[in-house]
């Protein structure tokens, strides 16, 4: 019985190992997009689509394929669209602390809190919880 159940765990093992080999063979496009090459793109393509926008500065900042100094645009293009909205003053701030750049942080951090105190939704609550 014992040499069975070895067996069968031999059996097991060897298709884990051949499946685990297999699974790393292949040829990986290197014309693969990331996800965030992506939203650069259209964002490039779309400046006024402030969905991409939101999403590429996040994306610039809080991934790690991210370029932080590169959320600057889409920041910029999501404060005019819309000059009450906490959202891009929270992500100013957020940009300035990964730059080092303190006292605009701080000015970021203020603004973003005056603005979502402003308004009554559940983000800008997060938002004012979030900020002080």
């Amino acid at each position: 019985m014992r040499s069975r159940e070895s067996k069968m765990f031999r059996a097991i093992g060897v298709f884990w190992m051949v499946g685990l080999v297999l699974s790393g063979c292949g040829e990986r496009g290197k014309s693969e997009l990331r996800e965030v090459d992506r939203l650069r793109l259209a964002f490039e393509r779309d400046p006024g689509d402030l969905r991409t926008a939101r999403l590429l500065a996040e994306a610039e900042l809080f991934t790690y394929e991210g370029e932080p100094p590169r959320a600057r645009a889409p920041i910029a293009r999501l404060k005019s669209a819309d000059p009450s909205d906490p959202v891009p003053a929270l992500l100013e701030a957020e940009l300035s602390v990964l730059l080092g750049e303190m006292r605009d942080a701080g000015e970021a951090y203020l603004t973003a809190i005056s603005l979502a105190s402003k308004r009554d939704d559940a983000l800008s609550q997060a938002i004012l919880e979030s900020a002080i």
